[in-house]
């Protein structure tokens, strides 16, 4: 009974076409290309579990970095199905949220079934580890939080607000990441 939306603009649309209707599947895959940042939240409320196959293009910002979707899918309340980089490893290991897909790009792809079945089966341990996620890596309190302590700052140093408030949550990153 599963169904699968794939968002954005990043897959091989006629690929996909071709191997839906050869897997006779067409009726439960939508297409949906890439939508404005705050749809995604819509889209991700339909959603029991999220999956982020991010390929390691051999890049730092790839390699170093979360695409927003892990975010979405973290405000979501959603599991997350997710690639063996290291920030990716780094939030589903620390709160047991999901699953990490290993290996080069083939093992990953034929492991991405086996990980929704574990997270369904298990899927109550999952949705509790990702309601304590989002509970916790909430960029709305960041920011309260954050402008809290720069309306008391008298100094700016020719800096921007928006700067300040960057600057302090990149600290804040860094030091959740290194702890």
């Amino acid at each position: 009974d599963t169904k699968l939306i794939l968002l954005g603009n990043n897959w091989s649309e006629n690929y996909f076409n071709d191997l839906v209707e050869k897997k006779g599947i067409a009726n439960r895959v939508l297409f949906i290309k890439q939508l404005p940042d705050n749809f995604v939240p819509v889209v991700a409320s339909y959603a029991r579990i999220g999956i982020v196959p991010t390929i390691d293009d051999g890049t730092l910002s790839t390699y170093h970095s979360l695409p927003n979707k892990v975010f979405d899918y973290i405000m979501s309340n959603l599991p997350i199905i997710g690639t063996d980089l290291p920030e990716h490893t780094n939030v589903i290991e620390n709160f047991n949220n999901g699953l990490i897909l290993h290996g080069n790009d083939r093992q990953k792809a034929s492991q991405i079934s086996d990980a929704y079945f574990e997270i369904i089966k298990n899927y109550d341990y999952y949705k509790q580890n990702a309601l304590r996620c989002s509970k916790l890596l909430r960029t709305d309190l960041e920011y309260k939080k954050m402008d809290k302590i720069f309306q008391n700052w008298d100094f700016h140093f020719g800096k921007t607000r928006r700067t300040l408030i960057r600057e302090y949550l990149e600290e804040k990153i860094k030091n959740f990441v290194t702890n």
